[in-house]
């Protein structure tokens, strides 16, 4: 499942518009909205799995 969730965001990460998005803003807020993002993912796969 985690596993299944870094893919995903690898995914994310490599898309335009994150990149451009992270260039607006500084470390800690990148690293609190990965976080963000992981948690998302890692729901979503759940609610997925769980259906």
């Amino acid at each position: 499942m985690i596993l299944e969730a870094q893919k995903r965001l690898n995914r994310i990460t490599r898309a335009k518009p994150y990149k451009y998005a992270m260039r607006q803003c500084g470390q800690e807020r990148r690293r609190f909205i990965r976080a963000a993002l992981m948690a998302k993912l890692l729901n979503d796969i759940y609610d997925e799995w769980s259906a």
